[in-house]
Order: structure tokens, then C-alpha cells, then sequence
């Protein structure tokens, strides 16, 4: 069954678990979640991709994040962004200086707006893994400028309030700086960013999805560390609706759909258990035999974009022309963001999609 829930957005900094990854009565393990909103998101990134949230002996709070910046595996730090403001003076060349640290960094977007006669504020909404990573790329020509420690210092700083443990070993974070700018509410289409937790859709779903991946963060359950073999599979709709003449069908014919997936899932567990007896670890003897499973295997994940990036994916993935399983998906996604933000999505207008399963969404 396709699950879409808003988990978080960087305007209100709010995070809601969705309740069906958490234990049976609804409530995380007490060493889970411990911290800051934004830390959690990724640690929630993180179990997701584990499947851990319900494993009583998965890595506590402070233990994840250790983990994760020891071996240096940020992607999930990809879901979460930080806007500062710095106040710069018109009558100097400081515009330049700051401007020229951004030069070859990815995961920045800039605004410039007028505050007075005297100054200019520069807006940045920084993504928190090019944040961490700020002294790690392309850091020789914009040095020239003088201010790009200055910058990063300052950038991880006030990203350590929204993020400790998660920016915890960074360069510019072991001591608290004298900081610059301030730390402000996100508000345009660029700067606000909004996270869903999306589940009961099939892979082949998902390989379409992460071909959305520019400005996006991606965590989704990983079939290495998970054991599939009694996962659900979550089929097309185009088969759902035509259940009755497929079964039909395959009775005269051949397997049914729910022997397809049983026949799967029993040459999945006895390559597993041929693999780990002859010696593989249960890693690689998981990635091994993961290939028999089908492109309908169900799996979840967390999906991150600023508004200006979904209403693009929207605009292409809830038309008549997409595939039907995305097309549902991205139907349930506008509809949420429609409501949380309207003057954002107010000129986009749905109609029935031509083959009778969703809605397709235009701009007006």
C-alpha cells in the first residue's frame, strides 16, 4: 500500500517518525532520536536504510552519528539545510570576497537582497553535507579571497546548533566561533526544503525517482543490509486493476503473481543459505542473491528537495505521460504541499489522468 507522510521541513524545523517504521506501540526506543531535530532526521535517514528503527540493539543517538562521521558516509547528512544571513557593507568589495568562496561549491543556493543605503544582505542555504564538507573541495583559488575559512567557520557553526552531533569533528565546529550573519527562516521556493517518507512502492519506482537526484537527499532501505526474503512486493497498478483477468489468466496458463513472488523469495532465502554456508559474509551473500528478487519488491525511503525541485518533479511525474505507479506518488506529495504551501502551488491544477489512475497536474 503507497504511504507518502511529511516528516520535516526546514521552515518550521519540526520532525514527525512516521509511525510505521517505529515499534508496535508507536514509540522509539528510548537511546533512538535523542537529540536536535535536524540530528534526528538523519539519523532517521540512517535506520531507514537499515531497517533498524525497530531493532532494540541498533546503534543508540550519539553512537549513529559517531559512526557515520568516522567513516565519512554524509549522504544522509544531504536532507538537511541551514539559511544565514550576513550583512555586508555596499561600499567595499566584501560582496566579491564572500561570493568568490561559493565559486565551484556544490549544494549552495544565494540570495542578494538590498537592506539599506550602507548593505546588502547575503542569504545562504547551505546544505548540510557541503556544509561539513566545506574545507574538503576545491578550496586553492577561492582561498585567495581571505574570507573562505572565515565563511566555513562561520557556516558550521550555526550549523552546530541545528545539527550537533551530525556537523560533531568538522573543522570549523570543535570550537564555538565568534559568529557571523544569524541564522534565519527559509523562505522561498529554493530555501525551504521538504522531506517525505515514502513507502509500499516498488523499486522500479525508485529507479525512476533518483534520477530526480539534483538538490535532492536520497535514503532508501538497502537490500544489503536488509533481509528481503519475506518482504511484501509492491505491484503496478496497471496489474492491481486487472487482477481478476490476470489471475484468470495465469491459471490456464501459468504461475499466478503470488507465486511468482513465493517462487522468488524461497530461490532468494536458498541462495542466501548456499552463499553464507560456503563461506560469504551474510553482506554479500544478501547483495548476491538480491538480484532474484523482481523489480516490484516493496521498499521505503526518505526523499528531501526544495519546493522549487518538487513542483519540477511533479510537473513531470503527474502527468498523463509518466509512468501510473510514480504518477500516484507524486499526486499524494502535491496535494500535501498544496496545502502547507499554497502561494507556491497555487497555478498548478490537476485533472483525472487519461488511463483512469491518478491525476494529471499542469502549471496554468
Amino acid at each position: 500500500m503507497l504511504i507518502v507522510k511529511k516528516i520535516y521541513d526546514s521552515a518550521s524545523g519540526t520532525l514527525e517518525i512516521p509511525s510505521e517504521v517505529l515499534p508496535e506501540n508507536g514509540l522509539p526506543f528510548s537511546h533512538h532520536f535523542t537529540s536536535t531535530p535536524g540530528d534526528n532526521l538523519i539519523e532517521l535517514c540512517g535506520k531507514i536504510c537499515y531497517d533498524s528503527c525497530q531493532n532494540p540493539k541498533s546503534r543508540a543517538s550519539v553512537d549513529y552519528h559517531k559512526h557515520i562521521n568516522e567513516v565519512g558516509h554524509w549522504s544522509t547528512h544531504g536532507h538537511l539545510n541551514i539559511t544565514v544571513e550576513f550583512s555586508i557593507n555596499k561600499n567595499t568589495d566584501e560582496l566579491f570576497e564572500y561570493l568568490t568562496c561559493f565559486i565551484n561549491k556544490p549544494g549552495f543556493h544565494i540570495v542578494i537582497t538590498n537592506n539599506d543605503d550602507y548593505t546588502q544582505n547575503l542569504r545562504v542555504t547551505g546544505n548540510l553535507r557541503a556544509i561539513r564538507e566545506w574545507f574538503t573541495f576545491n578550496t586553492e583559488i577561492p582561498k585567495e579571497s581571505g574570507k573562505f575559512d572565515y565563511i566555513g567557520y562561520c557556516l558550521q557553526s550555526w550549523a552546530r546548533l541545528v545539527a550537533p552531533e551530525a556537523i560533531k569533528g568538522a573543522t570549523g565546529s570543535k570550537t564555538l566561533y565568534k559568529y557571523a550573519g544569524s541564522l534565519v527562516t527559509p523562505q522561498d521556493a529554493n530555501e525551504i526544503w521538504a522531506s517525505f517518507y515514502i513507502g509500499g512502492v516498488s523499486r522500479g519506482l525508485t529507479h525512476e525517482q533518483i534520477r530526480h537526484s539534483f538538490r535532492c537527499g536520497i535514503s532508501q532501505r538497502s537490500t544489503r543490509y536488509v533481509d528481503e526474503s519475506e518482504s511484501e512486493w509492491a505491484w503496478h497498478p496497471l496489474l492491481q486493476e486487472q487482477q481478476g483477468a490476470l489471475l484468470q489468466r495465469s491459471r490456464e496458463e501459468s504461475d499466478t503473481l503470488g507465486d511468482i513472488q513465493y517462487k522468488c523469495q524461497q530461490a532468494y532465502r536458498d541462495t542466501y543459505e548456499l552463499l553464507v554456508n560456503t563461506g560469504s559474509d551474510r553482506k554479500a551473500a544478501r547483495g548476491a542473491a538480491r538480484g532474484i528478487l523482481g523489480n516490484a519488491l516493496s521498499t521505503e525511503l526518505i526523499f528531501s528537495a526544495s519546493l522549487a525541485q518538487w513542483k519540477r518533479i511533479i510537473l513531470m511525474r503527474s502527468r498523463d505521460e509518466a509512468d501510473a505507479e510514480i504518477r500516484l506518488m507524486t499526486n499524494k506529495i502535491f496535494h500535501i504541499l498544496q496545502e502547507k504551501w499554497p502561494s507556491h502551488f497555487y497555478n498548478l491544477t490537476s485533472r483525472p489522468a487519461k488511463d483512469g489512475i491518478g491525476e494529471h497536474i499542469e502549471q496554468l
